[in-house]
């Protein structure tokens, strides 16, 4: 095969990777399973202190996939968050998700950047990077169809043996860290691995982040929203829709309606071009404030609507603003970058959870909610203004 014609293949590889990645079957499940080893303000410490490991980690990873080759540190990342998984699903005590959850965030923070880097350079040597937010939607569409039959059948597995969900995802993860070595590195413009270039690497990747004033001012932006919705994603959407009363059946089928509604919406979105920029720097506040504001008050069933608002906007932030962050990159600094903007959105999610942890334990997760509302008026909107008033 012709370098191009392997460059092709790695688009259909890449599908292949993140369908094996979506198949998160302890998503509607994890919390009743980890509950029984701890409480919930004792879980959302597990996360916040081993979400550290990616604030030291992101760029150093970052740094070394643009230095030594991307597909091999996913694979590696993958690897290790396989084995976590695994480790965790036949956990005795919360000792055991102290460790696994440790090491998940190690292959977390591998993967992270490089993933995102190896699929845009891809394109970029193909010459179809203005193609990215279409194709991006289209894998977003794959792996949602993943994890709905995931979401839809985890609780289900749940019951059948509670320990089988995690073992299956770390099972399927290390089969994506396999077809990842199938790709073809994109060339790029790097430079032989040596312990000076692999500083400077770092430090010119996280100065990719402020080289300019747009790209300053959207960096902040990005970070205010990626490290709310991250928090919401990873630990508080499974408490809250624990607290107002869905069982893991019902969670399991939120979660699948959910992301086949955000996955062909977001393919319109993209083949019609329906967001301009001051759309898309409109849409992620106001889905954020509409769904967390209200969010307390409303009885049970009207909550859907404030989770799939919030949840809309944490996906698309991957699928529309990843794009206008990797326009302004160079592809050798690429993956340092995005790591950069990884462990920013890390440090944010370490932040937020002692600072609600509190409310969550006095008040419940609906506060919590309502408090991200809160914190959304206070940054969000007002980068938001900046980005309308000097970068339309």
């Amino acid at each position: 095969m012709t370098y191009q014609q392997l460059l092709r293949r790695n688009i259909n590889l890449m599908r292949v990777k993140i369908f094996f990645t979506s198949l998160l079957f302890f998503l509607p499940i994890w919390y009743a399973f980890e509950g029984l080893f701890a409480p919930a303000a004792t879980l959302a410490v597990i996360y916040a202190v081993t979400h550290l490991i990616s604030v030291f980690l992101e760029l150093p990873t970052g740094a070394l996939a643009d230095l030594l080759g991307r597909k091999y540190i996913v694979f590696l990342g993958l690897l290790i968050g396989g084995g976590s998984y695994i480790f965790i699903s036949q956990s005795q005590s919360v000792s055991w998700l102290w460790i696994g959850a440790v090491f998940a965030q190690i292959g977390s923070t591998f993967v992270s950047g490089a993933d995102t880097a190896l699929f845009y350079d891809t394109l970029k040597e193909l010459k179809k990077e203005s193609q990215f937010s279409l194709l991006a939607n289209q894998n977003e569409l794959v792996y949602r169809i993943g994890l709905t039959i995931a979401a839809f059948t985890g609780g289900y597995i749940f019951l059948y043996y509670y320990r089988l969900p995690y073992a299956l995802v770390g099972i399927a993860m290390i089969m994506a860290g396999i077809v990842t070595l199938f790709m073809v590195e994109p060339h790029i413009d790097s430079e032989k691995f040596t312990i000076t270039n692999y500083i400077q690497q770092t430090k010119l990747g996280f100065g990719e982040l402020f080289k300019t004033p747009y790209i300053r001012d959207f960096s902040l932006y990005y970070i205010s929203i990626s490290g709310i919705t991250w928090y919401y994603l990873y630990f508080l959407l499974n408490v809250f829709t624990t607290d107002v009363g869905f069982n893991a059946i019902e969670r399991g089928w939120i979660a699948a309606v959910n992301s086949i509604i955000v996955a062909i919406v977001g393919i319109v979105i993209a083949k019609y071009k329906l967001f301009s920029r001051a759309t898309a720097y409109l849409f992620f506040p106001i889905c954020l404030l509409l769904g967390f504001l209200f969010a307390p008050i409303l009885p049970k069933i009207a909550t859907t609507i404030s989770i799939f608002l919030i949840y809309i906007a944490s996906i698309y932030r991957w699928t529309i603003l990843d794009q206008y962050t990797n326009m302004e990159f160079e592809s050798k600094y690429r993956a340092t970058a995005i790591s950069a903007l990884g462990m920013a959105t890390s440090l944010i999610y370490f932040l937020l959870t002692f600072s609600l942890n509190p409310i969550l334990s006095i008040f419940g997760s609906g506060w919590v909610m309502f408090s991200l509302g809160v914190l959304t008026l206070l940054t969000t909107v007002p980068t938001t203004i900046v980005l309308l008033k000097k970068h339309r």
